[in-house]
């Protein structure tokens, strides 16, 4: 994929089937951890197929605190029920 952009604000950008790619661009922390779950959600309930994978592209994400952990696990958990994927792009490290 030679890069991303959102569908929403580009005419000509390509969706691959199965996939959703979310940008959060913010640290994620207890502040803003339910909104983050929404809008994921939000992304695969609008998705124009199944989801089978979600990609969090996650290099703004500069921080995460214990709730925002909780929650991607929550997150994590209700993926694998509904059998899709959860895989983070360009994460910072420790």
């Amino acid at each position: 994929m030679k890069g991303y952009h959102d569908v929403e604000r580009h005419d000509d950008a390509v969706s691959i089937e199965g996939l959703v790619i979310y940008r959060f661009d913010s640290p994620l922390f207890f502040a803003n951890a339910e909104h983050f779950e929404r809008r994921v959600a939000g992304a695969i309930r609008h998705a124009p197929w199944p989801v089978r994978w979600v990609v969090i592209a996650a290099e703004p994400m500069t921080d995460i605190d214990t709730t925002a952990a909780e929650t991607l696990v929550e997150i994590l958990d209700e993926f694998e029920r509904r059998g899709i994927r959860l895989v983070f792009a360009e994460m910072k490290g420790p």
